[in-house]
């Protein structure tokens, strides 16, 4: 397990918060691509609540054989974050990559 960069405070409702601003080599998106096409996942936890994640998407795959002519991977490169309370108590959380397909970054 690591720590991950973000900070969440509780009850603290934020629209959007920029983490961080990367730019990958070929290399490094084909490792991405790899990932993506292998329905690689990510977990996080918030307290002791898990999350999971997609760390991308294909459209246009074959769902015999994957990846086709035509078909297009996407690193979603957004991660948006649901929180709720009772009280003073974190009861729920969930974590989303759900972005529009102008948002998604192509790998």
């Amino acid at each position: 397990m690591e720590t991950s960069q973000y900070e969440i405070n509780f009850r603290d409702d934020v629209d959007w918060r920029l983490l961080c601003e990367e730019t990958f080599q070929p290399a490094e998106l084909e490792e991405f691509k790899s990932a993506i096409l292998n329905s690689y996942f990510f977990e996080m936890f918030v307290e002791d609540l898990p999350m999971w994640g997609y760390v991308g998407d294909v459209s246009g795959e074959d769902l015999l054989i994957g990846e086709v002519d035509g078909s297009h991977v996407y690193l979603f490169p957004h991660l948006h974050f649901r929180l709720g309370y009772n009280g003073n108590q974190l009861v729920s959380a969930k974590v989303s990559t759900d972005v529009s397909c102008d948002d998604r970054l192509s790998a």
